[in-house]
């Protein structure tokens, strides 16, 4: 993955960020926001610390696992975990502001609740001293209160950052007056105005009214060409930018098991090889039910009896990545998925999930963007329809054993009537059967040879990662 060549609009932003110092790529989740980031600082090398505040998820690995991905020669140091991925105690964070002024330059990592605490602590010394002269907000839509304390102590520390960049696929998640906060924290108030009074006074007007008083405004017409026309310079958008993409964008997303998630993981793939073969020998007639019973797994669940569907849960983990997805997506996200457990958990997870039934009136109302999650089981319903005009997400949270059903589903989207780029995002269990199918689909190497080796290595890999955990 290291040499994987950037896409053209990557370079473009790149090359954006490394000239802007204060600035947003405000892009779509999966368009690479992270590592056209890293690809800056890395030629950038600023030869100082720098800051990334970011929901707990992200701050806790994400940038991590990309860091690892690309192989990119920067020193890193978590602010919310330790080295074993758990949770700091405040003791221990305290004792690692300290060391702060010590350490050779290394890229912090800090969420967001946390953030305030950092302000607070480096400020309130004699003298205060600000370690971070770059500051990179991910999802900088979590900074759209301009009340908020996060915002405030932004404020604080933002005359003394030299440079300043925020990422996010949804900068305005429920309106344009979500925006002010976050170009404030990039210009100081030059574009849209001082404070959130002259930005409300300028662009919009009252619409909802409480004991005299507006308590709800909507934009006035042209408001939003106006706005994102004066942030252009600063903020690479959807919405201001001619940038070519990419037809289709292919995202593969890792997800990892906790320590007892792979244990019991690896228990329940050796139980089942010894239920389902003679001996433990796997042969072609069982490799397929196995096969099944791995993919089910490395989503989550397993039957526990295959007639009522009734399911054990194994882990929530790709759940955890959909939701972040999700949140981070600013158009409807269309989920592909195989087993009853993976319908059940993702509809669980998220009340607003309709599950795709192939008929007309779902087509319809997905089309006209009404759905903001759409399930949807390749072999029952993912022929024949056309969807291209609702979204342009499809995230892939399991993977067919079947070439037909992998490349009819996902070019339900991927057709002639699509505006935007495609973008497909694999979520692939680590160290589970996911990496081979994803594998064997992009080779069409779909054989019955190709299904035992898969199954062969992933009960390999279980049994290694079981010894490992042991010794």
């Amino acid at each position: 993955m290291a040499n994987e060549p950037m896409h053209g609009y990557q370079i473009y932003a790149k090359e954006f960020v490394k000239q802007h110092p204060y600035c947003g790529l405000f892009l779509d989740c999966g368009l690479g926001k992270t590592r056209i980031t890293l690809e800056a600082l890395k030629e950038l090398n600023p030869g100082q610390h720098v800051l990334v505040i970011a929901p707990k998820t992200i701050a806790r690995s994400s940038w991590f696992n990309e860091i690892k991905k690309w192989d990119m020669p920067i020193r890193t140091k978590s602010l919310v975990v330790d080295d074993k991925d758990r949770l700091l105690t405040r003791k221990k964070r305290l004792a690692l502001y300290e060391e702060i002024p010590n350490m050779p330059p290394s890229v912090y990592f800090i969420n967001r609740d946390l953030f305030s605490d950092l302000v607070d602590y480096l400020c309130s010394k004699k003298p205060p001293y600000w370690y971070f002269p770059t500051v990179i907000i991910d999802e900088s839509q979590g900074f759209k209160n301009h009340s908020s304390v996060r915002f405030k102590q932004m404020k604080r520390v933002r005359p003394v950052c030299s440079r300043v960049i925020e990422l996010t696929g949804t900068p305005v998640p429920k309106g344009l007056m979500d925006l002010w906060s976050q170009i404030y924290i990039l210009d100081g108030g030059e574009r849209l105005g001082r404070t959130i009074t002259q930005y409300r006074n300028t662009w919009f007007q009252p619409c909802k009214w409480a004991n005299g008083y507006a308590v709800d405004w909507e934009p006035l017409p042209g408001a939003k060409d106006d706005i994102y026309n004066r942030i252009k310079d600063i903020v690479i958008s959807m919405e201001n930018t001619t940038l070519q993409l990419p037809e289709l964008i292919v995202n593969e997303i890792p997800v990892y098991m906790d320590e007892d998630e792979k244990k019991r993981y690896k228990k329940f793939a050796r139980t089942q090889v010894l239920d389902l073969t003679d001996g433990g020998v796997i042969t072609a007639a069982n490799a397929a039910v196995l096969q099944a019973k791995l993919s089910q797994m490395a989503s989550g669940a397993i039957y526990t009896d295959p007639e009522t569907k009734e399911f054990e849960i194994i882990h929530e983990k790709k759940l955890d990545v959909l939701e972040h997805i999700i949140n981070t997506t600013g158009s409807p996200v269309l989920v592909a998925y195989w087993y009853q457990s993976d319908e059940k958990m993702i509809c669980d997870r998220f009340p607003q999930a309709v599950v795709f039934d192939g008929s007309a009136h779902l087509t319809d109302e997905w089309n006209k963007g009404n759905i903001p999650v759409m399930l949807l089981q390749p072999a029952s319903s993912g022929r024949g329809v056309n969807l291209q005009y609702g979204g342009h997400v499809i995230v892939w949270y399991t993977i067919p054993w079947s070439l037909e059903c992998h490349d009819q589903t996902y070019k339900r989207l991927y057709r002639q009537g699509q505006t935007q780029p495609v973008i497909m995002h694999y979520l692939l269990t680590d160290g589970t059967i996911d990496q081979r199918i994803l594998s064997s689909v992009r080779l069409k190497h779909l054989n019955e040879q190709e299904l035992l080796d898969a199954v062969k290595v992933t009960l390999e890999d279980a049994d290694a990662l079981s010894s490992s955990m042991t010794h």
